[in-house]
Formats: structure tokens, C-alpha cells, sequence
């Protein structure tokens, strides 16, 4: 059985697994299991990158989705005062 490759991004949880990243596999090796929100906007990546990206959610981290309600930052948000 595989190990599952795990990264958070806007409190989604994001499986890439059997992603093949078209730069380097290393890079998101390097993140694993952690939020790669500010390096995925540090690339610049194109609109197809976040198309990709949200086919690979497979959940939502609940607590920090919680903590962040509660202060009113949710990604909907953003996208809506933006």
C-alpha cells in the first residue's frame, strides 16, 4: 500500500499521491503535510494549476476551518472582498 502524500492549502486537504508535479516532485515532498498556501502563490501558478489543485481535495481541516470562521477568514471571503 502506498504512503498518501498529504499537503494542507485554505484549510482543504489536498492528497497528491499519484500527482505528478510537471516541475519537481521534491518540491512538494519538501512541504508534505504542512500549509503550502504562500508557496504555491509565490510561483505564479496558472488557473489550470488551481483547477488541478482542487481536484485533488479530499477533505477540510475542521479545526483550523472552525478557528477561521470564527475570525471571519474563510476563503469565500477572500474571494468575495477581493
Amino acid at each position: 500500500m502506498k504512503t498518501r502524500k498529504l499537503v494542507l492549502f485554505f484549510n482543504f486537504v489536498i492528497d497528491y499521491t499519484d500527482f505528478d508535479h510537471p516541475g519537481y516532485n521534491d518540491t512538494l515532498d519538501e512541504h508534505l503535510n504542512k500549509d503550502i498556501q504562500s508557496i504555491y502563490h509565490s510561483k505564479n501558478h496558472s488557473f489550470n494549476a488551481d483547477l488541478v489543485l482542487c481536484h485533488h481535495i479530499i477533505g477540510k481541516n475542521p479545526l483550523a476551518l472552525l478557528e477561521d470562521i470564527a475570525k471571519g477568514k474563510t476563503y469565500y471571503n477572500k474571494i468575495l472582498n477581493s
